[in-house]
Formats: C-alpha cells, structure tokens, sequence
C-alpha cells in the first residue's frame, strides 16, 4: 500500500514539472489539427502561424494558473528548535495532576552520591 501510494505521488509531482513538456508533446502530435480547426491564422496561410498562436495561449495560461496556485499557498513557519523549559514542563505537571494521582502517591526517589563504575572482568 506504501509502495502504491509513493509511486502515485512521485508521478503527480512529476507530471506537474512536466506540464510545459506535455503541451508541446499534445501540440505536435495534433499539428494538423490545431491548425486547421484551432488557429487564428488558418485563413492567412502566408502568415505559416501553423498552430503556435494556440500553442503561446496554452503556454501562457499553464504558466499563469501555475504562478497563480504559488501564490496562493500559504507559508507555514516551522521553528528549527523547540525550547522547553524547566518552569514550562513544572507547569505543564500541575495543570496535568488534578488531585492526587496513584502515580504521585507513590513516587519515591533517592539521591545517591555514589558513582557509577561498570563491572570489573
């Protein structure tokens, strides 16, 4: 399923790069068509416009819709490094515990001046 997921998104992020390739790649298959049917200029043949008029139109728009979708995302501020304080976490526990919960009852600790050395072979 991970697989099948990543694949589709590699592919939708490259067919948007793409998207200049794939109306060239549409417009050449379609030459004929596009201008005899699409062009501005098919009743001036001296002109030899050929389709590229439909061709700079589509171009342009794609160009636009794209500069129009960056500009509309918006910019999320993410910070590099989180600080947590002492007095931040000390109150985070007291608005945590309301009452006296089992774990407070029965923590216990000890402070031990011994240091620690490992085991001898």
């Amino acid at each position: 399923m991970k697989k099948i997921i990543s694949i589709i998104l590699i592919l939708s992020l490259g067919f948007q790069c793409m998207a200049t390739l794939g109306l060239i790649t549409i417009y050449q298959l379609n030459k004929a068509y596009v201008s005899s049917a699409l062009c501005e200029n098919r009743n001036r043949p001296e002109i030899h416009c050929e389709g590229k008029c439909v061709l700079k139109k589509s171009l342009a728009h794609a160009e636009r819709t794209e500069r129009e979708a960056g500009s509309v995302g918006k910019q999320l501020d993410i910070p590099l490094f989180l600080t947590v304080t002492a007095e931040d976490l000390v109150v985070e526990f007291i608005l945590s515990c309301k009452g006296n919960t089992p774990f407070l009852l029965n923590y216990t600790h000890t402070i031990s001046d011994h240091i620690f050395h490992p085991p001898l072979v």
